[in-house]
């Protein structure tokens, strides 16, 4: 499994965020199979041993920065003042990730979806748990979650491969109506 150190530490968090930086800026040149630990070290202007004090492996810089991204979301999602239903968290997740499709779409011409997929899944966990009947055992939730990570990541990948098209309301609407939480895991206890 990849790692990478999570501190408070400002110089590391820095470092941190140029690895992250520059192995995206690489991927843009290469493909991510292609790219070297030196060469990454070299774009972000740090030596290899920094980024084995901040990172296992090349997987691990990408899962940061998809979690960075997801913090982003969830922070901005967190600003709004009302109680959201899945509509508006749907409606908030296209518009963000429409703004990031460059991003996206690096990650899935390098074939690195399934990171992406581990990432959201987790990060959908805090979000869509209190839509889940709380009757559900721990093991039928963590189903529930993966079933609507696998979904939403599903959707977002094809829409993102087709350029956004469609609005993020249409996206948001189609994953309420059509989504794999029933209308009995939309009624809250």
């Amino acid at each position: 499994m990849f790692r990478r150190k999570i501190t408070a530490n400002p110089i590391a968090n820095r470092s941190q965020r140029w690895i992250c930086n520059a192995l995206m800026e690489l991927m843009k040149e290469k493909p991510y199979n292609k790219i070297t630990i030196t060469e990454i070290c070299n774009k972000a202007n740090l030596v290899r041993e920094t980024f084995y004090r901040n990172f296992s492996s090349k997987d691990a810089v990408v899962k940061y920065c998809l979690e960075q991204k997801f913090n982003d979301f969830i922070n901005s999602m967190s600003a709004c003042e009302n109680k959201l239903d899945l509509f508006h968290i749907g409606l908030y997740y296209f518009n963000y990730w429409k703004k990031e499709k460059e991003f996206l779409n690096i990650l899935i011409q390098n074939k690195l979806v399934n990171i992406i997929l581990d990432n959201f899944s987790h990060y959908l966990n805090l979000i869509i748990d209190d839509f889940i009947d709380k009757e559900e055992s721990i093991e039928a939730r963590n189903y529930i979650v993966d079933m609507y990570a696998g979904a939403t990541t599903t959707l977002l990948i094809k829409w993102v491969l087709n350029d956004c098209k469609e609005s993020p309301d249409e996206m948001a609407r189609i994953i309420t109506e059509y989504g794999p939480i029933s209308r009995k895991c939309l009624c809250k206890n």
